[in-house]
């Protein structure tokens, strides 16, 4: 099964907001119920939340300039 560079991207999108809420509930559990934690792992996962969504949406915004580009010769 294939998917659309436009479906990838928003696939991108949707996990890296689902692997910035689940990093930003550790972090914010970490000084509340378990003062012990480790903040360095659910920061890193932050991060490379951030950079998916960036990464994500740069595959939107390629895609959508390709169909452009694409509807402009043919028309």
């Amino acid at each position: 099964m294939q998917l659309s560079p436009l479906a990838s991207g928003v696939q991108g999108v949707l996990r890296a907001n689902e692997l910035a809420a689940d990093a930003s509930s550790r972090i914010a559990q970490a000084g509340t119920t378990n003062p012990d934690q480790d903040l360095v792992t659910p920061v890193v996962d932050l991060l490379r939340a951030e950079r998916l969504a960036e990464a994500s949406a740069r595959v939107i915004e390629t895609e959508q300039r390709t169909l452009g580009s694409l509807l402009d010769v043919r028309a």
